[in-house]
């Protein structure tokens, strides 16, 4: 990996309960797990992009340094004020 490649920052946050303040409801809220520097690619293959048109949905691949306790389906990205969700973390 190349550090000079990691020129975004990103925030990962994880998915904990909480309460709404006027209702009282139970709901999940987002709260920070860490700030990262990143690296962010796109995937150039033709069935990625061709799923991707098919579903409305980007594609877009973070890669930071390594960090513990980072878990798929709970937890998100955010860049630039919009959220992506972890599909799959690779080591």
């Amino acid at each position: 990996m190349n550090p000079g490649n990691l020129k975004h920052r990103i925030r990962i946050e994880k998915r904990e309960p909480g309460q709404d303040p006027v209702t009282r409801k139970p709901k999940y809220v987002w709260a920070l797990f860490a700030k990262s520097w990143a690296e962010i690619m796109q995937p150039k293959d033709r069935w990625i992009i061709q799923a991707a048109a098919e579903h409305q949905e980007t594609t877009v691949w973070f890669r930071i340094r390594h960090r513990e306790g980072i878990e798929a389906g709970e937890m998100r990205v955010v860049y630039k004020g919009q959220p992506y969700k972890i599909k799959e973390v690779i080591p």
